[in-house]
């Protein structure tokens, strides 16, 4: 998300920012409304499948999953190889 902002804005050299729940400048602007829209996304999803997103426990892989995981209502659980075990576990049915 923030490649393709970056990419496709014309002019914008902005370098990383960091989240704050009130950004002063452009750099954290930018990546603390990514966070902000990725855990809505996350949020509504949990939402759409129980109506107490409590009830819905979300597990998390990739290089930001630590900074997205803290900004969302548990439970949530960051998984460093969660690619491995699904792969694994797809091998273990084809036997």
């Amino acid at each position: 998300m923030l490649q393709a902002l970056a990419e496709n804005t014309a002019g914008l050299k902005v370098p990383r920012g960091a989240f704050r729940p009130f950004p002063d400048n452009t750099a954290d602007a930018i990546y603390s409304g990514s966070v902000q829209a990725i855990c809505g996304a996350i949020g509504e999803m949990r939402r759409r499948i129980d109506t107490n997103p409590a009830h819905v426990r979300c597990y998390l892989a990739g290089g930001a999953a630590p900074e997205i995981g803290m900004h969302l209502s548990p439970p949530v659980e960051v998984i460093d190889t969660l690619v491995l075990e699904g792969v694994l576990a797809l091998a273990g049915e084809m036997k």
